[in-house]
Formats: C-alpha cells, sequence, structure tokens
C-alpha cells in the first residue's frame, strides 16, 4: 500500500540521517585527534611558548616560603620554571621542590618544572652545562635565595650567600641574557630611625642590628 510504501521511505531516510550524523562524527573526532597531536608536538618549540604567550624562570629559594608561595602562582599561570637550589639533609634538591608543590601538583605541572642542583656561591655556576641550553630563552631569574641566620658565629656563610651568592645570579643572568630580579627586605633599614631610601643605603653610615641586615 501506498502508507507501507512512505513508512519504507521514512525508515530509509532515517537510517541514511543517522549514517551520514555517524560519519560527520568520525570526521570530528579524527579532526580533534589530528589537532592534539599537532598541539603535542609544539609544545616543547619557541613557536608554541609564543602563542600561549608562555614564559621561562629561574628561580633561587623557591623552597622557602616566599619563593614556593612565587613559584606556585607561576606555575599556575603556565609558565615554565627552573628552579635552582642545593639538597638538604640526603633529600635530593628535586624532592625538595616537589615537596613545596602542595596539593598534588608536581603531576600537574611536571612538565613545567625543571630542578638544577647546584650551590649558588660556586663562583663557575655559569659553566655549568645544565645553563649553557638556556642561553637566551629565559625570560627572567628571580632570586630569592638567602642565608636568613641572625647568629655572629654564621658571619662567614651568611655573606657568602647573601653577597657573593647574588654577584654569580647576576653574572649568570648576564650569561643568559634575562633580566635579574632581587627580593631584599626591610630589614636593610638596620638602626636608622625614619624613612630608608634604597638609593642611600651605601653612604649613609647606618649601624646594624645582624649581620643578616648588613648582608643584604
Amino acid at each position: 500500500s501506498l502508507n507501507n510504501f512512505n513508512n519504507f521511505l521514512l525508515s530509509c531516510f532515517s537510517v541514511f540521517i543517522i549514517y551520514l550524523y555517524y560519519i560527520i562524527f568520525l570526521y570530528f573526532v579524527k579532526y580533534i585527534i589530528c589537532l592534539l597531536n599537532i598541539l603535542i608536538f609544539f609544545s616543547n618549540h619557541v613557536i608554541f611558548d609564543i602563542i600561549l604567550l608562555v614564559k621561562t624562570y629561574i628561580l633561587t629559594g623557591g623552597t622557602g616560603y616566599l619563593g614556593s608561595a612565587l613559584a606556585k602562582r607561576l606555575l599556575e599561570q603556565g609558565n615554565r620554571i627552573i628552579f635552582v637550589g642545593r639538597g638538604k639533609e640526603n633529600i635530593s634538591f628535586e624532592e625538595r621542590i616537589y615537596k613545596e608543590i602542595e596539593n598534588n601538583e608536581k603531576n600537574q605541572f611536571l612538565k613545567l618544572v625543571v630542578a638544577v642542583e647546584v650551590d649558588i656561591t660556586d663562583s663557575n655556576i655559569i659553566e655549568r652545562k645544565e645553563f649553557s641550553e638556556y642561553k637566551n630563552k629565559v625570560d627572567g631569574l628571580l632570586h630569592l635565595a638567602a642565608n636568613l641566620s641572625f647568629k655572629k658565629k654564621d658571619k662567614e656563610n651568611i655573606f657568602k650567600t647573601n653577597i657573593e651568592g647574588t654577584k654569580n645570579m647576576l653574572k649568570l643572568s648576564k650569561f643568559l641574557g634575562c633580566n635579574f630580579y632581587y627580593v631584599s627586605t626591610a630589614y636593610i633599614h638596620g638602626k636608622k630611625p625614619g624613612i630608608c631610601y634604597e638609593e642611600k643605603l651605601k653612604d649613609d653610615g647606618r649601624k646594624f642590628n645582624n649581620y643578616y641586615e648588613e648582608s643584604k
């Protein structure tokens, strides 16, 4: 009958539409997979970094209170961080870094983190092969590492870390061709009353309460 024929045509048309949607879906999936492969391929290339505005920073003091907070914020923004520092009490520097990245973010940010175990007081630090591959590829060196001891017996180590270590980081930033960002402290005020002007720190004859203040 005519009704049966119409129903047959309608069924055929429905099957055709379903098949068409299936083909479109398969092509869409293939397109997505292809796009993901392209993104993965370029994920370690400069072009991809430029598109996403990804920046690379070297960070000292990344295991400290301020340094770990800064690192967390930079990683959340998608930036890469090259942590520089030493191991401690039989714990490698890499382990110390991952310990500071809280809430199991080690896995989330694993591709964004590099740990270089080195003493910043090493005068030959720019000769380390770990840094040569980053020449002209770093956006900034963030120097937060410091010896925070107030003890008189630690004077030599305080000055070595806070003065010589900072000089070495300046040399490293120059070698890498990147900006240098130094985090100091309000302790540089020392015993001087009133307002502390940074440009007059060297010649105002101020006295300090401890070697840490003086070194900064």
